[in-house]
């Protein structure tokens, strides 16, 4: 079989699949999230229980990347993807037919281990087709599409729940994956060059020299933090805007989705902005959406709850937040191209495991005011500025495949 890389067109086919594959992650969790008051009903359970099944999710989600991007690097990309997204169909078929709370939250579970192996797989296929310019140009697309889950999922899972209940987004759901899985098992090959044993010493040191990588950990914990805005929005949105602004399920996907519109703006804006100073871009944005949450805070205080002083500055936030996220993404995800596999997972790992401790946060949050939401949004945008400020020690940071390509990004000041 010749070599597929060495055919341009050929790489942009194979990539077409993954990146139609990687938005499920976010999907599993933004068409559903209008259907979680009408879940909390039909379980008759609590609040936090029924916002507990996006958590248990993100956690499986998280957990299972710790160990998936070691198996990608040692038998394969294909495999572990077959074997994954069978079990996420199935799972997801099974989900309608719980028959308690605790059923579904076994269930979610059993979803985000699925979606955390597959996932990397489709990540990892990407890093090994292209590299250079071309990798960070596929890489802000990857993070476009990813986008594209809370702008399409929340509107979809709106009509599914109006018209026909909770159930409807998850048979959704395994419809669309099943697609997939067909389509890659056609048309996928395997992208991987040379395997590696897979040794949980290796595993353990790998992490360990990757996670002392001070850019790499700094670019990770604010790619979780800046997720985390989505999740929050996801986790106690739904009551807030349904249970005490009276909407429909219907209006809160099509704000969801305006949130989503806002993020994929933010993506796209970045990708037209490529050329400029990474640093500018990442200073504004994190200052923007600090002055934005701060007007929000004495809207909330001020005047009494409504819809618009909620989505307005929420739309402007996630919109700075991106713009700044892709950034943070391409400077991870360079430092390690020769064990892209193990980068790749502890990236998704770690950023979702962030993300998964703030929809656990998001519970205790009270949904009759917006005053604690604004508060945590608050806090989580002052860390990311902390963060950015603390590498101003290092005047210029360099990622391997940025000085191949004769890139810098300098994320001092100076």
């Amino acid at each position: 079989m010749k070599n597929f890389v060495d055919y341009k067109w050929e790489k942009y086919f194979f990539a077409i699949i993954p990146l139609l594959i990687i938005p499920i992650s976010g999907i599993s969790i933004d068409i559903y999230v209008p259907s979680l008051p009408a879940v909390k009903q039909y379980f008759s359970t609590s609040q936090s229980m029924v916002q507990l099944t996006i958590t248990t999710y993100m956690i499986g989600f998280g957990v299972m990347q710790l160990l998936s991007g070691s198996i990608t690097d040692s038998i394969g990309r294909k495999k572990p993807f077959v074997i994954s997204m069978l079990i996420y169909i199935c799972a997801t078929l099974l989900v309608p037919f719980s028959g308690d709370i605790d059923q579904l939250l076994f269930l979610r579970f059993i979803q985000g281990i699925a979606v955390g192996c597959f996932n990397v797989s489709m990540r990892t296929v990407i890093s090994d087709l292209f590299t250079g310019k071309e990798f960070f140009k596929i890489i802000n697309y990857v993070t476009i599409v990813w986008a594209l889950g809370p702008i399409i999922a929340p509107g979809i899972g709106g009509y599914l729940q109006y018209y026909f209940g909770w159930y409807a987004s998850f048979y959704s759901l395994a419809a669309y994956a099943l697609i997939m899985f067909i389509f890659s098992v056609v048309f996928i090959p395997e992208t991987l060059k040379e395997k590696k044993p897979f040794q949980l010493i290796h595993i353990v040191t790998s992490y360990r020299e990757i996670l002392f990588n001070l850019d790499y950990l700094i670019a990770l914990i604010c790619l979780g933090l800046l997720y985390s805005l989505l999740i929050l929005f996801g986790v106690v949105g739904p009551f807030l805007i349904q249970t005490m602004l009276h909407s429909s399920s219907i209006a809160f996907g099509q704000i969801a989705l305006l949130m989503g519109v806002a993020w994929f703006l933010g993506n796209t804006t970045n990708r037209f902005l490529i050329m400029i100073n990474h640093t500018k871009k990442v200073m504004f944005c994190l200052w923007s959406m600090l002055v934005t949450v701060m007007m929000m805070l004495l809207l909330a205080v001020s005047l009494e709850i409504n819809i618009y002083n909620v989505i307005i500055p929420l739309f402007i936030i996630l919109y700075f937040g991106g713009v700044a996220f892709p950034i943070f993404f391409a400077q991870a995800i360079a430092q390690f191209p020769k064990s892209s596999g193990t980068a790749n997972a502890l990236i998704g790992a770690f950023m979702v495991l962030i993300a998964g401790c703030s929809s656990g946060f998001g519970t205790l949050l009270k949904s009759n005011t917006q005053i604690p939401f604004t508060i945590t949004f608050m806090s989580i945008i002052a860390v990311c500025l902390f963060l950015f400020y603390l590498l101003k020690k290092k005047k210029c940071i360099y990622s391997p495949q940025l000085q191949n390509i004769g890139e810098k990004i300098d994320l001092s000041l100076d």
